[in-house]
């Protein structure tokens, strides 16, 4: 089944309010190690070696700052599914009697994604993203690629909807897939309800106890 994740700009400006509590000191390698996980889209390992919540289970602040950003992924995707239920409850109920779930929840995040990336300098933080390490054997060029390609997302600001879906054309999703998010998108984005609600999704998120968790270490 194909999993929904947060994405570029609401993960990195999710890692971004949480690097003090995380004491990071290399932001290029906190911010790398916060999109690592999604280059799977892109090098082919596979996503529950990538999205293993067991991976960081011990004490965060043990962790370097590659896989502080890492953890912060992960911990970014649990807090928005959860928020995502909260809000969107009668439609997501809906979304899974139509076998419709990862779509809706996608057009969401892509919605949260553009809200996200208008509440900081998105452009300057994506392109700190050069550090490369490839933890599970990946090809290292794969990777780099991979950071520029989100990179490029920000190339023109603010950001659209075409803009987010050219990541996936990059990495190779099928054209009829992504023009049926494009649909799916368009649509909530001009349901006024929808789009309330897509933007108190960051403001619940951090009212998450998996939030509250990192700032009081």
């Amino acid at each position: 089944m194909l999993k929904a994740m947060a994405l570029a700009a609401t993960h990195i400006r999710f890692a971004l309010e949480l690097r003090d509590a995380l004491a990071v000191t290399d932001l290029s390698k906190y911010l790398s190690g916060t999109m690592y996980p999604d280059s799977r889209a892109y090098t082919g390992v596979r996503r529950e070696v990538t999205h293993d919540s067991a991976l960081f289970a011990r004490d965060l602040l043990l962790l370097n700052d590659f896989e502080k950003g890492w953890a912060m992924h992960l911990r970014c995707d649990l807090i928005q599914g959860r928020a995502m239920e909260i809000l969107f409850p009668d439609e997501l109920a809906e979304s899974i009697v139509q076998d419709d779930e990862w779509m809706f929840r996608t057009a969401l995040k892509l919605l949260q994604s553009l809200d996200d990336s208008s509440t900081y300098d998105a452009p300057q933080f994506a392109r700190m993203m050069t550090h490369v390490e490839t933890p599970n054997g990946e090809p290292y060029e794969k990777v780099r690629s991979f950071y520029a390609f989100v990179a490029d997302i920000f190339e023109h600001t603010p950001l659209t909807i075409l803009s987010e879906v050219s990541l996936w054309e990059k990495t190779g999703m099928k054209e009829k897939l992504i023009q049926a998010i494009i649909v799916r998108t368009e649509a909530l984005a001009s349901d006024a309800s929808a789009m309330r609600r897509v933007k108190q999704l960051y403001s619940l998120m951090r009212e998450s106890e998996d939030w509250g968790v990192v700032t009081r270490l």
